[in-house]
């Protein structure tokens, strides 16, 4: 992307990865640099349609020789002036670098300081109660119908239980009893919370990572991988503590196999935490956000859960690490088993037409 911004115009570049971000097209090449497939992204171009390979995960456009030729370019533009050619005072030079460094970032559409705080002012409530911040969504596509109807599940089974307290242990995950109803309670523990902050962090995590998982499953892949997480998270909390009375509830077991998809499958997607020098040391500014990689805080996720986990054992915390792991396991599993050309087929029929003639 960044060797193209230099020769073709950003309005043609910026239209082709949005296009790209809808996440429905089809991916048959494998990607050279991190073997995902590639999307066939219909582009126009002076001397007509073009269908071009393009990696979302690795921001990169695998271009053929005939191609490259058809591809728009930018016109030439007339030689910039430098300061040399202009008689100005010493105080004015030292001001132009700072306004030419904004100028290039701008135009070369280049990445803001690592520490930059989000772009969304609502962005700020969940950074604030420490929570991550997706910076880019790695997918754009429909609705993420799934997603939002486990949302409004969740959130109507939780406030129910809120205004009738025995459903807590009705409804809830009891280890020594888990084969309770048919071992419906395996399931019902899903949608139940203990309090608001519980209910609120859980569906915050569902939304922000579950409609790119959704996009890149579908509906029912999503529901099979939020259904086996759950129980896998069930299965291991039982075992870590079999003989255990106390109801479990909570989505966090299957919402745990989601985070754990979403880290595997964008693992260069940014994730922004707010950062506070009196956490750190003195060693970031005050209110100052750093960006991580997925995948890096994945892997911070997991040894989190194995330390809950430890305390849990040892009955010292209310939080099931085991549950979250075991969710996660489910996530890995079925990140291993499903076909890497995930994205549902749904071409149109120029588009498809295009893609045949060019693989002729």
């Amino acid at each position: 992307m960044p060797v193209l911004r230099k020769s073709i115009p950003r309005e043609d570049l910026n239209r082709l990865w949005q296009r790209t971000r809808q996440n429905d097209l089809p991916r048959v090449r494998q990607c050279p640099g991190c073997d995902n497939h590639m999307e066939e992204v219909l582009f126009e171009t002076p001397k007509g349609d073009r269908i071009l390979d393009v990696c979302e995960n690795c921001q990169f456009i695998w271009i053929d020789q005939e191609e490259w030729g058809d591809l728009p370019r930018k016109a030439k533009a007339a030689p910039e002036k430098t300061l040399k050619d202009f008689n100005i005072s010493d105080a004015l030079r030292e001001k132009v670098p700072v306004q030419r460094i904004e100028e290039l970032r701008e135009i070369h559409n280049l990445e803001p300081s690592e520490q930059e705080s989000p772009e969304k002012v609502w962005q700020w409530i969940p950074a604030l109660a420490g929570l991550p911040i997706e910076e880019d969504q790695p997918t754009h596509s429909r609705f993420a119908f799934a997603t939002w109807s486990t949302f409004f599940l969740i959130l109507i089974a939780s406030l129910y239980a809120f205004a009738h307290p025995n459903s807590f242990q009705e409804s809830g995950l009891i280890p020594a009893e888990w084969s309770r109803g048919g071992g419906i309670t395996l399931i019902s523990s899903f949608f139940l919370h203990a309090g608001i902050f519980h209910l609120i962090i859980n569906l915050y995590f569902l939304t922000t990572f579950g409609d790119n998982v959704e996009h890149l499953l579908g509906p029912a892949r999503f529901v099979i991988l939020l259904l086996l997480a759950t129980l896998f998270g069930d299965i291991t909390h039982i075992l870590i503590n079999p003989e255990s009375t106390v109801p479990c509830i909570g989505a966090s077991g299957g919402i745990s196999g989601i985070i754990a998809f979403y880290g595997l499958s964008f693992p260069h997607a940014r994730i922004s935490l707010l950062v506070r020098r009196s956490r750190w040391f003195g060693i970031f500014q005050e209110n100052s956000f750093l960006k991580v990689r997925a995948i890096w805080l994945f892997g911070i996720w997991i040894l989190m859960q194995f330390f809950y986990a430890y305390l849990q054992f040892h009955g010292n915390t209310n939080i099931s690490g085991a549950g979250h792991l075991g969710g996660a396991i489910a996530g890995v599993i079925l990140w291993w088993v499903f076909p890497k050309e995930m994205t549902p087929r749904n071409a149109q029929s120029p588009l498809e037409s295009l893609r045949r003639k060019k693989h002729q």
